[in-house]
């Protein structure tokens, strides 16, 4: 039988995960935040086909997103299982130490910038490497998709932004402490 952490048990077991975290090498912390910017990139170039790639789609909305919903997990489930390093996880996971005085902030600012860079570097290399050189979304389809996403997202700005990465980092909390 499997047993369930207290909110004190899960704190201190994403203490210890945040402990482990700085005390990588920058390189290690560059490559997973590198995979995990990847892995992410993954997601969403999935959630665009599943969302705007079935041909009775664009006539339900609603179950167009609710394809595009259902897959975008799948970069964040890989983050999880390969244990990568993303930027809004490692913002859950440092803040109560940080600011408990159990470590420096910069020791979390330098770890927030590695991994940061990384999750950029690595949405960038697979987005150009591998959706855009190969012609992956060249047909006129997915560039229309690419459009409509774009607008949808751009009246919300960097409100939506944040809002979607609290979350993101309170589900990666108390997986990524064990």
């Amino acid at each position: 039988m499997t047993r369930i952490n207290t909110p004190k048990e899960v704190l201190a077991l994403a203490g210890s995960s945040a402990a482990d975290k700085l005390q990588n090498t920058a390189g290690k912390t560059l490559i997973l935040a590198f995979l995990a910017g990847a892995y992410i990139a993954i997601g969403g170039l999935f959630s665009l086909m599943a969302g705007f790639g079935f041909p009775g789609a664009a006539e339900a909305p609603g179950f167009q997103r609710l394809l595009s919903g259902a897959v975008f997990p799948l970069g964040l489930i890989l983050v999880v299982f390969t244990g990568a390093e993303l930027f809004t996880g490692n913002n859950a996971v440092l803040m109560p130490g940080a600011l408990g005085r159990r470590y420096g902030w910069g020791k979390v600012a330098r770890n927030w910038t590695l991994v940061w860079l990384g999750n950029f570097a690595g949405a960038l290399f697979f987005t150009y490497f591998l959706v855009v050189l190969p012609g992956v979304l060249s047909s006129e389809m997915w560039r229309e998709a690419a459009i409509l996403r774009k607008r949808r997202y751009r009246c919300r700005g960097a409100r939506f932004s944040c809002a979607a990465w609290a979350p993101t980092g309170w589900y990666v909390w108390p997986y990524g402490s064990e």
